[in-house]
């Protein structure tokens, strides 16, 4: 009989036991922000480095200075 009020006991035990359950929630919002930047550049002198002048070709050649 002592085994059996050994059991019981125990039983007693598990039922009275107390169980504590911590949830935590984290939320993290991201703020993500965008910056778009647009340059126009407008060249009114023509491709000339000053006004007056002629434009500059892309690839000089001699015959457009005249060869030496």
């Amino acid at each position: 009989m002592r085994r059996s009020g050994v059991i019981a006991n125990h039983r007693s035990q598990a039922r009275t036991s107390s169980s504590t359950t911590t949830t935590t929630t984290t939320t993290t919002t991201a703020t993500t922000t965008t910056a778009t930047t647009t340059t126009t550049t407008t060249d009114t002198t023509n491709g000339s480095k000053a006004p007056g002048l002629p434009p500059m070709p892309s690839s000089p050649s001699p015959k457009a200075y005249g060869s030496p």
